[in-house]
């Protein structure tokens, strides 16, 4: 129980940590003139030939593409498998004769050929940052309207998380993604958005064959400030005296 917090903690605080050393340490090697000029500085360092540099980059890179190819498609059959996911996820969510996810594999592999053709590294690592940068910006949503609003489904082990938090990630996420690069910002989060659209036609066109998600979330906040608005206690699900079965929000499958 303390092992999982503990090394979620941890494993930022140690990367953060290492990222500032490397900074100082190349700053400590060279001028500003030559960090800006040189983008394979770092490589040219290394010790104790600068091929040492050079294959350690392409490891790390084919065990990034590896460890994604090996678990995107997972990732793709976990959401075809859910309830709540549209027909037309459904075929995705079979194996083949050797329990291999193929027609995952298979659309992911759409999805990600096409990037290979941009011919800039910075661009690929840009969409890469401002993706992730995303996925923390909906996480912390979803952590706070569940904090807000008492959904029975959270219950953190921390005591300091809470929808102020969230709010305070949410704005930190949202702000460095500006940061890096604002019409990047715009395409990702508005593909975001469109897919919530997307969610909301299928499930107006009753193509979710089940009434858990966006629909679940309005009702609990509706019933939320309906119960609120008599300033009287709240219970542990966020309800006064009233006993009503609602279905609860489930933002994995977004």
């Amino acid at each position: 129980e303390r092992s999982i917090p503990t090394a979620t903690f941890s494993a930022p605080v140690c990367s953060a940590l290492l990222y500032a050393a490397m900074l100082v340490l190349l700053s400590m090697t060279a001028t500003p003139d030559v960090l800006l000029s040189q983008e394979t500085l770092f490589l040219s360092l290394s010790l104790p030939i600068p091929a040492v540099g050079y294959l350690g980059a392409i490891i790390v890179g084919l065990g990034s593409c590896l460890s994604c190819i090996d678990v995107a498609p997972w990732i793709l059959r976990a959401i075809a498998c859910e309830e709540s996911a549209p027909d037309t996820l459904r075929p995705l969510d079979g194996l083949d004769g050797h329990g291999e996810p193929r027609k995952a594999v298979v659309v992911t592999l759409l999805l990600s050929v096409p990037f290979l053709f941009v011919p800039s590294l910075e661009a690929i690592a840009t969409m890469t940052s401002v993706s992730f940068l995303a996925m923390y910006c909906s996480m912390h949503v979803a952590c706070g309207i569940s904090s807000l609003l008492n959904l029975p489904s959270w219950r953190p082990r921390f005591n300091c998380l809470g929808w102020r938090l969230s709010l305070l990630g949410l704005f930190m996420s949202l702000g460095m993604a500006v940061t890096i690069s604002l019409w990047v910002t715009g395409i990702i989060f508005g593909g975001a958005l469109l897919i919530v659209a997307f969610a909301e036609y299928l499930l107006d066109s009753k193509q979710f064959n089940t009434h858990v998600g966006i629909r679940g979330l309005k009702y609990k906040m509706a019933m939320w400030l309906l119960t609120s608005s008599d300033g009287g206690p709240l219970d542990s699900s966020g309800m006064q005296a009233a006993d009503v079965e609602a279905d609860h929000w489930r933002p994995q499958v977004l």
